[in-house]
């Protein structure tokens, strides 16, 4: 897997919009740019993100809200890719956009 930079924190907090689209989403992408990322504990939170069930999901989220949504994203990223065969520079418009 490539690596993935540290995930950015502007102190924000994601909307309750961004929070609906994170908790109907497929967690596999999210997880695994968590799991892409260099840090220890984003690889670990990656895997439990993987493992949970509904309700430890939404406690991830809960917790972590701005981190995931950054993760979110990028995992739309890294589906693209490989959807489109690992090309770089290819974008796939959001589903919440």
């Amino acid at each position: 897997m490539p690596h993935v930079s540290a995930p950015r924190h502007d102190g924000g907090v994601i909307t309750p919009e961004q929070m609906s689209t994170l908790r109907r989403s497929e967690v596999y992408w999210t997880a695994r740019a968590m799991q892409a990322q260099g840090s220890r504990f984003y690889r670990a939170l990656g895997d439990a993100l993987h493992a949970a069930d509904a309700v430890n999901r939404h406690l991830i989220y809960g917790t972590w809200p701005d981190a995931c949504w950054d993760f979110y994203e990028r995992g739309l990223c890294l589906e693209a890719a490989e959807a489109d065969g690992g090309k770089p520079g290819h974008s796939r418009a959001r589903p919440d956009a």
